[in-house]
């Protein structure tokens, strides 16, 4: 009975430590708890703040897209009204000429009228052509219809009609070359590089045309003898509706000839690009494919 009333008498200071320990687990286990909820909590905090740099970088993305493409429409607007300006006024006054005097205008100048006419009247419908097409190819719904091509036929006849038209000194050097192209987008390249290279030049400028074979396929290059381009337009002039620094040397028209050039170039996987002329001025040159690689 005594050694009953002994073990009664120690069990509570037994049980007191394990009653201590179980107390101790429980707060631990508390003490994570709070510590987890507050890292989720921190985690969370991070993850809002993160969403909000997020949208915050966006909107200002979306600040700068719109603040380019508002300039855009101000370069474009300007640009095309400076360059249909000119042939437009040409053609509404000859209209004014031929209506007033009617029959009393000799045979000559009547025809002087109607050639100057057709020749603005050219101006206006190629400028708006080659908008469409770069919008066109600005989103990708403008696809090259390729064959192979004389491309020394086809330059040489481009250059001739464009000589016969603008009176310039155009000196033609072509080598037999085929390329894979499409033939009317070609086309485009020569007379839009041939009037860039007109535009910027005096009217007594030579001009000369070339193509070659070049080392990953044809090379058309259109050489003048003017003042050139400065080294840090040759990139941007290529840009639609992009005007050099100042405009001093070298300020493209409209902006929208020489996008063009680049933009048929890599459609068919060349390139354009601008480079001094040995002598003097600036060469354009053209990268086309050959087919299969040929030579």
């Amino acid at each position: 009975m005594l050694r009953t009333r002994l073990y009664l008498g120690l069990l509570p200071l037994l049980l007191l430590p394990l009653f201590a320990v179980r107390e101790a687990l429980k707060r631990a286990e508390e003490a994570d708890e709070r510590r987890a909820a507050a890292e989720d909590a921190g985690a969370q905090a991070r993850l809002v703040a993160a969403e909000q740099a997020r949208l915050a970088q966006a909107q200002q993305a979306l600040v700068e897209q719109l603040r380019e493409s508002d300039r855009l429409k101000d370069d474009l607007l300007a640009a095309v009204s400076h360059e249909l300006r000119t042939p437009l006024a040409t053609v509404i006054g000859i209209a004014l000429t031929l209506q007033r005097a009617g029959s009393s205008l000799s045979v000559e100048d009547a025809a002087d009228l109607v050639d100057r006419l057709v020749a603005n009247a050219g101006k206006l419908d190629r400028l708006l052509a080659d908008l469409l097409d770069l919008d066109r190819l600005s989103k990708g719904i403008l696809t090259p219809q390729r064959s192979p091509t004389d491309l020394a036929a086809l330059v040489g006849r481009v250059a001739q009609e464009w000589r016969q038209r603008s009176g310039r000194q155009l000196e033609v050097t072509v080598e037999p070359v085929v390329a894979w192209v499409d033939a009317a987008k070609v086309e485009r390249v020569v007379e839009n590089l041939l009037a860039n290279a007109a535009r910027h030049t005096d009217p007594g400028t030579p001009i000369w045309v070339r193509v070659t074979h070049g080392e990953r396929g044809a090379l058309l290059c259109v050489d003048d003898a003017g003042p050139g381009v400065p080294a840090e337009q040759r990139e941007s002039i290529f840009r639609p509706f992009e005007r050099g620094p100042g405009g001093d040397s070298y300020t493209p028209g409209s902006g929208v000839g020489l996008a063009l050039v680049a933009q048929i170039a890599s459609l068919h996987d060349g390139h354009a690009w601008v480079e001094d002329r040995a002598g003097g001025g600036a060469s354009f040159r053209v990268l086309l494919p050959e087919p299969n690689g040929d030579r």
